[in-house]
Formats: structure tokens, C-alpha cells, sequence
């Protein structure tokens, strides 16, 4: 497993280190129907309650407030360390795939149901929409 950030669109930088920090993102990928090769394309994230109290544990430390979830989340997957990058309260989901060996599912919903099955998380928000023309 390798992960990278998807830098400038042509070249990323290596964050698989700090990538197996990360409960959400399995180790071996489990279950049925997996893939010889996939590329997984997903979120890191903080929810906006575990950032604002890390924020207040960086102030009372004297250190420097972040300045918003979405910074402070891409800044902690990118550290040369990753036992800064475990400290933080980081989340991830997975949304999309990119290159893959065979297609596991017929349609995107499948196919995030088949990201849990593996033992990703994705975001629980997601819903299956009727077809409206």
C-alpha cells in the first residue's frame, strides 16, 4: 500500500506512512471481490469539534492556533513525522477509485459499498438518490 497527496495534479508527495496512522484506512484490504490493483481516492478530514478543541489544547500550550479544519488536516498528513501526523485527529473516507484491475461493482453506490466491505470507512452521509428527470 502507498499513499500520496494529489499535489499538482500530475505529482503528489508520499504520505503512506502517515496514511497507516489512520483507524479508517485498513492495513489488507478484507472481504470479497478485491481487486489485484486499485487506486483508492478519498478525504482526510477533522470534524469541526475535535478541531476546535485541538485548537484550544495549541493555545493553552502557547503554541499557534490552525487557521481553519481543511488547512490543518492537508498540513498533519503532509508532517515528515508521522507521530505528529497520529496525534492529530484525523479522519479519513473513501468517495472514488482511480486505476483499477477489474471493477468490483456496477455502479458508484456499489462500489462504496464494496470501499466498506475492503474495511474503508465512507462518509456516512452519503445516500442513494432515485433517478429524476
Amino acid at each position: 500500500m502507498r499513499g500520496a497527496t494529489r499535489g499538482d495534479g500530475s505529482v503528489g508527495e508520499d504520505i503512506t506512512a502517515n496514511l497507516r496512522t489512520l483507524k479508517e484506512v485498513p492495513n489488507r484490504l478484507k472481504g470479497k471481490n478485491v481487486p489485484d490493483l486499485i487506486e483508492v481516492r478519498g478525504e482526510i478530514y477533522m470534524q469541526r469539534q475535535e478541531f476546535l478543541a485541538m485548537n484550544e489544547e495549541r493555545v493553552a500550550a502557547g503554541e499557534p492556533a490552525f487557521a481553519n479544519p481543511r488547512n490543518a488536516a492537508a498540513g498533519s498528513v503532509r508532517q515528515l513525522d508521522p507521530s505528529i501526523t497520529a496525534g492529530r485527529p484525523l479522519r479519513f473516507f473513501a468517495y472514488s477509485w482511480g486505476e483499477l484491475s477489474e471493477r468490483s461493482a456496477k455502479t458508484h453506490w456499489e462500489m462504496l459499498r464494496a470501499f466498506e466491505g475492503w474495511g474503508f470507512a465512507v462518509n456516512p452521509l452519503a445516500k442513494l438518490c432515485a433517478h429524476v428527470l
